[in-house]
């Protein structure tokens, strides 16, 4: 398996993508999620994960403000 770089600031629809996707399997891999999920109604599954995805491209494209230097 390689390796790929993800950055944690993304500065284009590639990185975005990638840290959408480790964002995401980061949190559906977690123990306490996977539990939850096979202990949840089987039709609300896929809306839950949805949301995880929603969530997880909004962190990815997250701005932060940049503060003006007070040097």
């Amino acid at each position: 398996m390689s390796e790929v770089e993800v950055p944690l600031k993304p500065l284009g629809r590639e990185d975005i993508q990638k840290l959408e996707a480790v964002l995401l399997l980061g949190t559906v891999s977690r123990k306490d999620v996977i539990e939850k999920m096979r202990s949840a109604d089987p039709k609300d599954r896929i809306t839950w994960i949805d949301s995880l995805a929603v969530a997880a491209g909004a962190l990815a494209r997250e701005k932060k403000p940049e503060w003006p230097s007070h040097a």
